[in-house]
This record gives structure tokens, C-alpha cells and sequence, in this order.
């Protein structure tokens, strides 16, 4: 049997480290506000707002560092291994009540991000890349190990952080770090290619990166605007399924389970059927457009019998992004030199950001009617569907003259 034909299992034990390390991520992001502005460290909560992002933004930055690291001098899975230890360190911290543990403990967690994230993405990649028909199905699965986190973390974190108190919220998050430490210590096959230095192939495969790159930083910035309409969706679908929310259980989270659905049944499709990964980020793109057209039909304040519509709007979104967000990476860890590939994974986050403020401000001008930015919005996917199919089209046809070629 032909071992390439398989998914490696340090996939799976990988894949299963960033689950855990993801619960406790996202569970202590869940309570993270809560926390700042409670009793022990008292925040008014327009500043604990503040330093929450500022907490983000600080971990986005430091993976360009961890990824330097892991590329160029620790290796990606000592990067990776350290960070986890680093970051499992100042959970603990955080789970001891007082502001400088609070300061010790988060930035031991942004340095621990730093290194783990960008490197365990580069080290799962790795070990597809003699199996590229695999690695859309790999990065599939590997990202709905995210949504199992998040569902996982903000439940049980947020649960016992309301119904005990946040240091056993914060010692549950360490809980789940010391598990996802645990699968790293298995080490994995190594399995690299040289890149092919050809001109035209690497002209080729620069576009496809940048395609990616441009396509999910694209995917997330006109995602705000999503946000930005359904603001009122959270309470409408408490009171529509009539159930009693603990921390962090709302709409989003709905949509997490949903994700989740989705994305095992593709992980499972793609690991038996092979498709252009042009054609999935263009079926994505088009299947945003349906979702935002969707969501263009529930009225500026929505009535409960528009959850359905919300419903619906949150499965489509949730199908493209799957067509989007795992496809990019897949098309990175392909395409790239496995020299750079932490780093690339590294700095995914600044078009992103880029196009996010860019949404952002677009938000503040068209405050006074949402739906013409939702139209905007709709339109620019739509134009960017168009482009990816013209692009599939003209590859197959230049595929098509090579194979005639060939056969002549």
C-alpha cells in the first residue's frame, strides 16, 4: 500500500494538540473582559476593551517572531514544543489573582502563541508535502480542530469561570494547555521537497500564493461587515430556541457547531476526491455572495421570525470559509519554499489587518445605511469570483495545450 495515498497520523496527534491548545485559547479570550473589569483587577471597561485588543494584536505580531524562530533557528517543532511550554506557563500564571500575575501571564502567553501557532501550521503542512492531493483534506480537518476548540473552551471555561470563579476558569485553560503539550512529544516524520527553482513555476506559484493571500484577507475583512449587520442576531436566537446562555454561548458560537459539521464532512470528501483549489476558493467566493444576497433581505432591525434567514445566512458563510480559509493554507504549504513556510504562515495576518481597517472605516462611513456597504461588500466577492474563475479558466487551457504537446 502506497503510505502517500494516507493521512500521516503526527497529522492527527497534531492536529488534536491544537485542539486543546485552541479550547484554552479561546476560553480565556471568552472571559478575558469579564475578568478585567471584576473585583480583583477592576478595569473600567472601555479600558479593559482596549487592552483586550491590544493582547490581540500583540500575539498576531509576535508569530512573525516565532516564525523567524522556527524557520531559521530553533526549528519548526522545537519552536512549536517551546512555545506550548511557554504558553502552558503563563496560563497557570494568569490563574493566580493579582495584576502582576496578570501582566507575567499574558505575556508569557503572547510569546508561547508566537512560537506554537505559525510552527505547528508549518510542521503539519510539512508532512503533506509528498501527499499534495491530501493537503486540502489536512487542512481541512486541522482547522476544524479550531471550532472543536473553541466550542470546547468557551463552554466549559466559560461555565465554570461564571458558575465557580475565573482561577479555576484560568486552572481549566491550564488543564487543557498540559494536554496539548502532552501530543507534541511525539515526533514526526520529516518529509520535505526542494522547492523547484524553474522560472515559470515559481512565477506560477507566486501567484497562487498571492491569490490566496489576497483571497482570505479579502474573506475575513468583508466577514466584519457580516458581524456588523447581524449584531442583534444573538439575543434573537436565544429567544427563537427558548434556552438560558452561559459565558460566551451565542450566535457565533451556534455557528462554530455548524462549522464543525461542515468541515469534518469535507475533510472527509476531499481526502477521497481531488478538486482545483482555484475552483474551491471561486465556489467559496460565490457561495459569500449567495450568503451576504441572504442577508440583504432581513430589514435593519430583525423580528425573530428572521433567524431563519440568519440561519441560513451563518451555513452558507460557514461553507465558504471552509472553501476559503484551509484551501489558502494548503495552497501556502504547496506553493511555498518549506524553507519560509512558518513565516508565511507568520505575516497571513498583515493583509488581513490591512483590508480589516480598511472595513472598518468603510463601517464608520456607511453608518447611516449598513446595507449599501452590504452591497459594496457583496459586489467586490462577487467581482473576486468572477477573477478566480477567469483564472481556472485560462490554467485549464493552458493545461490542455501542454497535454496536446505532449501528445503530438
Amino acid at each position: 500500500m502506497d503510505t502517500n495515498s494516507n493521512h500521516p497520523l503526527h497529522a492527527f496527534l497534531l492536529t488534536t494538540s491544537r485542539t486543546l491548545e485552541r479550547a484554552s485559547y479561546f476560553g480565556i479570550r471568552a472571559i478575558l473582559v469579564l475578568y478585567l473589569i471584576g473585583e480583583t483587577i477592576n478595569l473600567p471597561t472601555d479600558e479593559a476593551i482596549k487592552i483586550y485588543g491590544w493582547i490581540m494584536t500583540a500575539i498576531l505580531v509576535s508569530q512573525i517572531l516565532g516564525a523567524l524562530l522556527g524557520d531559521f533557528l530553533l526549528g519548526n517543532r522545537n519552536a512549536y514544543l517551546i512555545g506550548c511550554i511557554i504558553q502552558t506557563l503563563g496560563v497557570f500564571v494568569l490563574s493566580v489573582p493579582h495584576k502582576i500575575s496578570l501582566l507575567i501571564g499574558f505575556g508569557l502567553i503572547i510569546i508561547g502563541t508566537g512560537l506554537y501557532t505559525p510552527n505547528i501550521m508549518a510542521g503539519f503542512g510539512k508532512m503533506y508535502l509528498t501527499r499534495h492531493r491530501l493537503l486540502d483534506a489536512g487542512f481541512t480537518f486541522f482547522y476544524s480542530g479550531t471550532y472543536v476548540g473553541s466550542i470546547l473552551g468557551v463552554l466549559s471555561i466559560g461555565y465554570v469561570a461564571e458558575k465557580m470563579n475565573f482561577t479555576y476558569g484560568f486552572l481549566l485553560g491550564g488543564i487543557f494547555m498540559i494536554s496539548s503539550l502532552v501530543f507534541l512529544f511525539f515526533r514526526e516524520k520529516k518529509s520535505i521537497h526542494p522547492a523547484n527553482s524553474e522560472t515559470k513555476v515559481v512565477l506560477k506559484n507566486i501567484v497562487l500564493i498571492f491569490i490566496g493571500i489576497l483571497g482570505i484577507a479579502l474573506f475575513w475583512s468583508i466577514y466584519e461587515v457580516s458581524v456588523e449587520k447581524s449584531i442583534h442576531f444573538n439575543s434573537l436566537i436565544q429567544e427563537y430556541f427558548s434556552f438560558e446562555t452561559t459565558i460566551g454561548f451565542d450566535g457565533y458560537m451556534l455557528t462554530s457547531i455548524i462549522l464543525l459539521f461542515i468541515a469534518i464532512f469535507l475533510s472527509v470528501l476531499w481526502s477521497f476526491v481531488y478538486h482545483s483549489q482555484i475552483t474551491k476558493l471561486a465556489i467559496g467566493f460565490l457561495l459569500a455572495v449567495i450568503s451576504f444576497g441572504i442577508l440583504l433581505l432581513i430589514p435593519e432591525i430583525p423580528q425573530t421570525n428572521h433567524v431563519l434567514y440568519y440561519v441560513l445566512f451563518f451555513i452558507l458563510l460557514s461553507c465558504a470559509e471552509l472553501l476559503i480559509v484551509p484551501i489558502v493554507y494548503s495552497i501556502i504549504t504547496q506553493y511555498s519554499n518549506p524553507k519560509y513556510l512558518a513565516l508565511l504562515m507568520g505575516i497571513l495576518f498583515i493583509p488581513v489587518k490591512i483590508f480589516t481597517i480598511i472595513v472598518g472605516k468603510l463601517i464608520s462611513s456607511f453608518n447611516a445605511n449598513s446595507s449599501a456597504l452590504l452591497m459594496f461588500s457583496t459586489l467586490l466577492a462577487f467581482l473576486f469570483t468572477l477573477v478566480l474563475f477567469l483564472i481556472l479558466f485560462v490554467l485549464n487551457r493552458n493545461g490542455k495545450k501542454a497535454n496536446n504537446k505532449t501528445i503530438e
